[in-house]
């Protein structure tokens, strides 16, 4: 049986050309381990591998079966891509196209006896109903958290069992990030032909901004062609379960030097947009990056603390929001003068359990997740009418954004703008208007080494970036850095205090129903 290397060279064209591997994927396309990360800049060959291999493992029947399962983030990006880099890939190559079986989609294919399936993340059933003996995850980092946690578990029945993942970074605790940290974290070395130290090529270390060359950081001589030399992987992290490997730009014979060093020298400089900046540390750099200020930090949330307070165990004429999921995440908040006091977070493990909850805390208004546990949702929201309400997150026109949700008493939903919401949040630990704890960085239990539990983590989560919209416009959305439930039930718990009678305009959302922001029904 052919080893995918033999197999990519043999039966592979691109372009009319027959394929050829760069050295550093030299490794990667050898290696048998059955776990692995690929943490990459952008054009660096690696969704090119990826493909390879789910074609390869269908066409040599790998695990006795032959089945890939091809993962992209969002179902509808998996059409343009089914289309233009896997059909091309099969047009291009008379041995591929003597071996699919009709018929054929864009969401699955039949090569030899084995079946590719190709599927978005976001689509959870869809993943679930195949099993397969190969996952390839492409662009992983933007998948909701937990999303290879679960299509692991479609290998149960396969002789092969491989996970492959590959992605551009975004940020430090995404989805590819979380497989990142569990990796031997292995980097390039190439050596300089001038001085014959052997080192790792980054853009940070390596580029000179003003010229463009690539200089050895021992000697100064110049590896702009050094770069592209044969060289050798080294572990960071040896000993983790998955294999991991950063392949940064310097090593793609694509990369133009010139053009990155001018990317590079308005980051220094100070020119380059938040936009430009995020992604240049994820596409050119492959790295992670958290703009300055994006996020609530620990230091921020400290600020919030008093350390005189203990949380109650009960208390009175309480607001609740819950982040529906695995857990529900709960947080209760009692308003005390202009400010909100916590009084109860925690994660909890069914909608039964909310109920003793809003009894020991006298809970005047709760906003609940309406997905994924819709009907569970209701059932709770009709146990409690008029008190209980299912949450949204509708996407709000252009004329809407100083909308800030819109309330349905018959419905018993309230439809919430969420970027708006989450800038509340950030606006309220700023200025320090939320009263936490003295044991607030335990909260949520799984305190980290950096001694922070899943509460100050979870806020910490969304990344507040700033992006042009369609029409060229700077607008503010929100990434996701693992995580975020304990976010979305403050945002929920502050929204239901907001609303209630006599305390309108006090709270995150409750500040733009002064500007006549609410919307009612």
């Amino acid at each position: 049986m052919l080893s995918l290397t033999e197999w990519s060279t043999r039966y592979r064209v691109i372009g009319e050309q027959p394929f050829t591997l760069v050295p550093p994927l030299e490794a990667i396309y050898s290696s048998t381990h059955p776990r692995q990360i690929i943490r990459k800049a952008a054009q660096v060959f690696v969704s090119e591998y990826l493909v390879n291999l789910a074609l390869w493992a269908c066409d040599t029947g790998q695990g006795g079966r032959g089945n890939s399962l091809y993962i992209f983030p969002y179902q509808a990006q998996m059409g343009e891509f089914s289309t233009a880099r896997v059909d091309k890939a099969i047009e291009e190559s008379s041995h591929l196209a003597g071996r699919v079986r009709l018929p054929a989609n864009v969401k699955q294919k039949r090569i030899g006896n084995g079946f590719m399936y190709l599927r978005g993340a976001s689509n959870r059933n869809m993943i679930i109903s195949v099993d397969a003996d190969l996952i390839c995850c492409d662009e992983v980092a933007e998948y909701p958290a937990g999303t290879v946690d679960t299509v692991e578990r479609r290998l149960g029945s396969s002789l092969l069992n491989w996970v492959r993942a590959g992605s551009t970074p975004r940020y430090p605790a995404d989805e590819a990030g979380v497989l990142w940290d569990q990796s031997t974290q292995a980097v390039y070395e190439v050596r300089c032909s001038h001085c014959s130290v052997w080192q790792h090529l980054t853009i940070q270390t390596h580029l000179e901004p003003e010229t463009g060359a690539v200089l050895c950081q021992h000697c100064r001589g110049d590896m702009s062609s050094d770069r592209l030399s044969a060289g050798n992987w080294v572990d960071q992290e040896p000993g983790r379960p998955w294999q991991g490997f950063w392949l940064g730009k310097l090593y793609s014979p694509r990369a133009k030097l010139t053009d990155l060093a001018a990317k590079y020298l308005d980051v220094l400089e100070g020119r380059a947009t938040a936009s430009k900046i995020q992604e240049f540390y994820n596409s050119d750099c492959g790295e992670p990056h958290i703009p300055e200020g994006g996020n609530l930090s620990p230091a921020s949330l400290d600020a919030c603390i008093d350390p005189d307070y203990q949380m109650p165990d009960a208390a009175s004429g309480a607001f609740m929001g819950i982040d529906v999921g695995a857990r529900h995440h709960v947080v209760i908040l009692i308003w005390e003068g202009e400010k909100l006091r916590l009084v109860h977070a925690e994660a909890v493990k069914s909608f039964e359990d909310l109920d003793p909850l809003m009894y020991r805390y006298d809970v005047r208004r709760a906003v609940i997740d309406a997905n994924p546990e819709r009907t569970k949702a209701r059932e709770f929201a009709e146990r409690w009418r008029g008190r209980v309400f299912l949450a949204y997150y509708p996407n709000f026109a252009e004329g809407q954004r100083a909308e800030l949700c819109a309330w349905d008493d018959d419905k018993m939903d309230v439809r919430i703008n969420r970027t708006v919401a989450l800038d509340g949040v950030m606006n309220r630990v700023e200025r320090r208007t939320l009263i936490l704890p003295r044991n607030a960085r335990e909260l949520g239990g799984a305190v980290n080494t950096a001694g922070s539990g899943e509460f100050y983590r979870h806020l910490g989560s969304p990344i507040r970036v700033v992006v042009n919209d369609p029409r060229g416009n700077a607008v503010v959305r929100y990434g996701q850095n693992g995580p975020d439930h304990f976010a979305h039930s403050l945002v929920y718990a502050d929204t239901a205090a907001s609303y209630t009678d006599g305390n309108e305009g006090l709270g995150i959302l409750g500040m733009g129903a002064a500007r006549g922001g609410w919307l009612r029904r």
